[in-house]
């Protein structure tokens, strides 16, 4: 135990100790940089039109997030969304407000309809410059019994 309140919360160990005690979440425990949010352009198909009279149907938006490991290049990350975000989807583009004001071109990798999980992949050496000035990229992996 400390007997000066200063000296202790100088200390990296009990500062951890402390957070992890605390209910409230501080802005250190959340990586808002991390979080984007994803304007989807859908396609709705009429089977009584011909495929060059379909038009596009009306866009959608929802929120993904980078996580920590699924960032390995300058140039490259990955965000998770979910699958019914970009369902049916003909164009994609994200914005990280906390980093840029900028839309960036997506593509979607893969996804999952029954587990509502996919990823999306954005190429963009300039953004990801500018996310590594922010600290730690990608939101860490954890359990949801530890969420607070």
């Amino acid at each position: 135990m400390c007997d000066n309140l200063i000296e202790c919360m100088k200390n990296p160990e009990v500062r951890k100790q402390l957070s992890l005690t605390m209910t409230a979440v501080s802005d250190n425990d959340i990586d808002s940089h991390c979080i984007c949010r994803i304007h989807v352009q859908n396609r709705s198909f009429d089977w009584a039109q011909p495929p060059n009279r379909n038009q596009s149907g009306p866009g959608s938006t929802g929120t993904g997030f980078i996580v920590n490991g699924f960032f390995n290049t300058d140039r490259t990350i990955f965000v998770l969304t979910n699958h019914h975000v970009i369902d049916q989807c003909v164009h994609i583009r994200v914005t990280f407000a906390k980093v840029s004001p900028e839309f960036l071109e997506a593509r979607l990798i893969g996804s999952n309809p029954e587990m509502d999980v996919a990823v999306l992949q954005i190429d963009d050496a300039a953004f990801v410059s500018k996310l590594r000035g922010k600290g730690q990229v990608g939101m860490n992996v954890g359990k949801s019994d530890d969420l607070k």
